[in-house]
Formats: C-alpha cells, structure tokens, sequence
C-alpha cells in the first residue's frame, strides 16, 4: 500500500502524505529541487536570449558629415530600420534647401542640406549638398578664380556626396531618371578633371566655378 501512494504521489507532482511512524523517502524532495533548479536554469536562459536580441539591434543615429561621404556606410544606415521623425526632420530640412536653392543662397542651401543628410541621407538630400558645396565655393571664388589644384581639392570633396547620392538611390530608388543621369555625369565628370586637370570637357559644376555662380 504504502509503495502504491509513493508511485501515486509522484505521478500527481511529488506531494503525498506520510505515514506515522515511516520516513519519507529522500529521492522525493531531490526529485522537487531538480525540477525547481531546472526551471530557474530555463528562466535564466530565456532572460539572457531576450537580453541579447535586444542588444542586437542597433538603435538609429544621426550620421557624420564623413560618414556621409563613404558611399558604403550610407548604404549600410539606410537598411537598418528608420526613426520616424528623424525621416520627418530630414524632409523638411531638405525642402527648405531646395528653397534656397531656388533663390541662389547657397550657403543657406548647403547648410539645410547639410542637416538633412546626416539625419536621413536620403539620395537628393546628399546631391543637394554636393550641388549646394560647388555653388557656393564658385560665388565665393568669382573674383579671384582659383588654381586647378585649389578647384581639385574643392571637387574632390563634393564628388563624394554624388557618389553617396547614388548608392542611396540604389537602395531607395527615389531619384526620377534625369535626375539619377544628371548626378551620374557630374560625378562622373568630376573624377576626371580629378585625375586630368582638363577643364574643357562638357561639366555642369565646372561651368558653376568659371561661371562664379
């Protein structure tokens, strides 16, 4: 009998009552302890996976300028997951530089654009800034036309945010065509008179400095 209410209580969990006079048997308060310690191995586990997915996932952050300018990191940004104002700020930044642009105040318009980027390097955003950089070294520079190394190092800089402009757009695919074309040729344009000095083929930001505008 009294083996039957052993095999019984341990079926319904281990709890049964024992009779004057017997000692109850060791393996039953060993067999509770093993399932406790098993469940307190089991919620430290799954505490511990829950901390290291969320450590996992990195938070979005604004970019640097130099950031920015490495086609490859802007790439890599635009795949994590987008904080929703940070993309509201960028847009409203972006637009108010293409105000200033439309009114020839570059330095506002390279600022603006400046401020959009590194919150959301959207691909007009990074363009605008290259755009906006050229333009206003160009005003800046009217009256006393620079050497071709001076132009080089100035172009050298700006060249990059049209190559970041196009990464992005190959992620986002927002740019229209022309726009996507017109951006293509200046990089393009650009990173030869980089390597050549040759100022004499066809460049839209070339024609910005010897134009002083």
């Amino acid at each position: 009998m009294a083996e039957q209410q052993y095999a019984d209580a341990l079926r319904a969990g281990g709890r049964f009552a024992v009779e004057s006079g017997r000692e109850r048997p060791a393996c039953a308060g060993g067999r509770t302890t093993a399932r406790r310690w098993a469940r307190s191995l089991w919620c430290a586990g799954l505490c511990c996976a829950a901390a290291c997915a969320a450590a996992s996932v990195e938070p979005y952050r604004m970019l640097t300028e130099q950031e920015a300018a490495d086609a490859r990191t802007v790439v890599q940004h635009l795949r994590l997951s987008p904080d929703a104002a940070s993309m509201k700020a960028a847009e409203q930044l972006r637009r108010q530089g293409e105000r200033q642009m439309q009114r020839q105040n570059w330095p506002a318009a390279f600022k603006l654009f400046g401020k959009s980027m590194v919150r959301y390097p959207a691909p007009e955003a990074l363009a605008g800034y290259a755009d906006a950089e050229i333009r206003m070294l160009a005003q800046m520079h009217a009256r006393q036309p620079r050497a071709d190394a001076a132009v080089r190092a100035d172009v050298r800089h700006a060249v990059r945010f049209y190559e970041s402009s196009l990464a992005a757009d190959s992620v986002l695919g927002s740019l229209p065509h022309d726009e996507r074309a017109r951006i293509e040729r200046n990089a393009g344009c650009l990173r030869a008179f980089i390597r050549t000095g040759d100022r004499s083929a066809p460049c839209e930001p070339l024609q910005w400095y010897a134009s002083g505008r």
